[in-house]
């Protein structure tokens, strides 16, 4: 498997070598985590999402269209988060 290699996972990750099934079998799988935003960088994803160049795109082309021009604020999810955040005290 050396896609297991690639990805520095161990092969048994991705198959089970018992049943000789090709099947994904959660072993010594890394556990996954992410780094919230400061509040400034929440700021400045918010002023971007809601300035004027932006104001009637999509939160993927805003994304796509920053990565486009070497800047990266957060991923789309994360904005998406930012989005649902705003939504729920009523505010943007």
């Amino acid at each position: 498997m050396w896609l297991a290699v690639i990805w520095g996972y161990p092969e048994r990750l991705f198959i089970d070598t018992a049943s000789q099934k090709s099947r994904f079998v959660a072993l010594d799988c890394p556990k996954r985590f992410f780094v919230p935003l400061s509040p400034q960088e929440r700021e400045t994803v918010r002023a971007t999402l809601y300035s004027e160049r932006f104001a009637d795109h999509s939160v993927r082309e805003v994304h796509a269209t920053l990565l486009d021009g070497g800047s990266y604020l957060c991923s789309v999810r994360t904005i998406y988060r930012i989005l649902e955040i705003d939504t729920e005290k009523g505010s943007g």
